[in-house]
């Protein structure tokens, strides 16, 4: 009887089972469709969310002035600048600046700065290490900028 009763309900939904495994087989089935449609509705709040979060870069555009003489400087200087967190960076010889530019929120001009200076450059905030000065080739001794009165 009882199962009759059961068996009429679920009936409405489409599905009248006329034995007792029929009925066990179909509650089993609309309890895994029931979770199934809980789990993707879970999944796709998840990933609406965390998707959501993800930050967009903020890149910032910075020319600073970089003491330096030759192609090698120019490589030395771009590469420090770019292992620091550049994006770009570009290095003019005869002007002596250094075009560069970073996401913001990685690093900064002045860890930027730090690193070129540890590689033997001045820069314009930052003053290299006099033993890292001396360690560059003899065509990359440039006029430090405390010699030539540059701050």
């Amino acid at each position: 009887m009882f199962f009759t009763l059961i068996a009429g309900a679920i009936g409405a939904f489409g599905y009248v089972p006329f034995f007792k495994n029929q009925f066990i087989l179909s509650i089993k089935y609309y309890a895994m469709k029931t979770s199934f449609i809980c789990i993707n509705l879970l999944c796709s709040i998840f990933f609406y969310t965390t998707a959501g979060a993800q930050k967009t870069p903020i890149l910032k555009s910075e020319t600073i002035k970089v003491w330096g003489n030759c192609e090698t400087c120019k490589k030395r200087i771009e590469n420090a600048a770019k292992s620091a967190g550049a994006t770009t960076a570009t290095w003019n010889e005869d002007s002596q600046l250094l075009d560069l530019s970073y996401d913001a929120g990685k690093t900064s001009g002045k860890k930027i700065q730090e690193k070129i200076a540890a590689s033997g450059h001045d820069t314009q905030d930052e003053t290299a290490n006099i033993n890292k000065y001396d360690a560059l080739p003899g065509c990359c001794k440039y006029h430090r900028k405390d010699q030539a009165g540059n701050l």
